[in-house]
């Protein structure tokens, strides 16, 4: 049985069973629930069955579906477990089978990065998230929600979607030195910008009383 307790998300895999802010949703057919509402420090993001974000717990991977549909670039320290993460997507639904052939594809050509839409994987046991947010308080605040757990020798790496504002293209980037870089890029193509993430276990609290 998965098991995980998330804020004030908890689920459990195996039941197919969510509970977010007080009700509970359960999906019996996929495990997954239509819809899901969840707090991540103070944002909201809406969730549904068309792609994936993951948590791993002490039992194994979870997975629940985000209908944000963001492009996410994962660096895969662990091919096995980046292969179980597959498995798993693959028995989600048909927009986790798409990413599930992605996935392997990428790890058949021995891509260090693998490209696949719509999924989030941490083999640290650190949650990958997407969040919304025009600020540094908003990454802040995701960063202490999502508080990464572990002996914080591994390093965790992400790269999602960070909504800055209209027509703003903003790169930031976490160094492992804990250094902030903030690029501007106006008149972008992509309302969307890249979060980058690139840090340890100490470095994400220093960062987070830093922009707090």
């Amino acid at each position: 049985m998965i098991t995980g307790e998330h804020k004030d998300l908890y689920f459990d895999l195996a039941q197919g069973v969510y509970q977010a802010g007080g009700a509970q949703v359960t999906c019996p057919e996929s495990g997954l629930p239509s819809t899901l509402w969840y707090s991540i420090g103070g944002l909201f993001s809406r969730m549904g069955p068309t792609a994936v974000q993951t948590w791993l717990t002490d039992q194994g991977i979870a997975a629940v579906a985000s209908t944000k549909g963001l492009h996410t670039v994962v660096e895969y320290a662990d091919p096995a477990s980046a292969r179980k993460m597959a498995d798993l997507l693959r028995a989600l639904s048909a927009p986790g089978r798409e990413a599930a052939t992605r996935l392997e594809e990428a790890l058949v050509t021995r891509d260090v990065t693998a490209t696949v839409d719509s999924i989030g994987l941490d083999t640290v046991r650190a949650t990958v998230v997407s969040i919304e947010g025009a600020s540094a308080a908003a990454l802040a605040a995701a960063l202490d929600a999502h508080r990464l757990v572990g002996d914080g020798a591994a390093l965790a790496q992400h790269t999602g979607q960070h909504q800055f504002g209209k027509g703003l293209q903003a790169v930031l980037s976490v160094t492992v030195g804990s250094q902030v870089k903030v690029e501007t890029v106006p008149d972008c193509r992509h309302a969307e910008s890249e979060l980058v993430l690139s840090l340890t276990v100490k470095q994400a609290e220093a960062l987070t009383r830093r922009l707090t």
